[in-house]
């Protein structure tokens, strides 16, 4: 019965891991977009 409460417990905290980590995935993935398209206009005025 112990067991069983822990797995159940385990198992909306391991779907709300699954959930961060592709969250998590999704925001930085978004960032480096940011990152890139932020480094390119650097680059532009560091020409000028």
């Amino acid at each position: 019965m112990r067991e069983k409460g822990g797995e159940a417990a385990a198992e909306p905290l391991f779907r709300a891991e699954k959930f961060i980590h592709a969250a998590l995935f999704k925001i930085t993935a978004l960032n480096r977009r940011r990152r890139d398209a932020e480094g390119r206009e650097i680059l532009r005025e560091e020409r000028y």
